[in-house]
């Protein structure tokens, strides 16, 4: 088996929102619908806005937007770039998420033989602006592990709603920035706990997620 990723320069209408918004949108789920058009679930830390929505209507037929705590979830239909279909009909295998940042498309693949790739690179230098192209063998075990890792982070890192809310509330209110602009002792305050207490919660949870990542 092989596994590879590469990037493309892309005036897709996410790469293209992902440039408004200064954030990364992460698609994590396609759906081909027909030849020209896919239904996509994308996701970003990043509120609704109109500069979002005028940058989407570029490509998307139809959408819907939900927002909440600064995250926004989209999903809808929107004219396809071949990108995908490249990586289907070359034999290899597309993996998903998706990272559109701005102008650019970053896209992970497995193969099972080395002619689908060099098939598949092929293909994308003709019709893209490929801007970087990687792959190398991978054993079934590390195959399964970055599966793991790309999903694991989304779903499987099992904090309790306290580990969630306190690494939560460390990490948006300035506990892990140089300098740090929320310390222990304003979460004491904030949260009535002892220091000792904040400690154990918020070390479970980094070692639940550094575990998700590294293992």
């Amino acid at each position: 088996m092989l596994s590879g990723n590469f990037s493309i320069a892309s005036k897709c209408s996410l790469a293209e929102a992902a440039g408004v918004l200064n954030e990364k949108i992460i698609s994590t789920y396609v759906f081909p619908i027909d030849r020209d058009m896919n239904y996509v679930c994308s996701i970003t830390k990043k509120p609704k806005s109109g500069e979002l929505e005028s940058a989407l209507s570029h490509d998307y037929v139809s959408y819907n937007l939900f927002s909440k705590d600064g995250i926004t979830l989209i999903q809808g239909i929107k004219k396809g770039h071949g990108i995908m279909k490249a990586i289907i009909d070359s034999g290899c295998i597309p993996l998903l998420p998706i990272t559109a940042t701005e102008g650019v498309e970053t896209l992970t693949f497995m193969a099972f033989n080395s002619s689908s790739v060099f098939k598949l690179q092929e293909v994308l230098q003709e019709k893209n602006s490929l801007e970087y192209f990687n792959f190398d063998r991978a054993s079934g075990v590390e195959l399964f592990s970055e599966v793991q890792r790309r999903w694991g982070i989304f779903g499987s890192v099992n904090l309790t709603d306290k580990e969630r809310k306190l690494i939560k509330s460390a990490y948006s209110m300035g506990f892990f920035e140089w300098p740090r602009t929320y310390d222990l002792s304003r979460m004491k305050a904030d949260y009535k706990l002892s220091k000792p207490t904040l400690l154990f919660h918020l070390r479970n949870a980094e070692r639940k997620i550094m575990k998700t990542i590294f293992d």
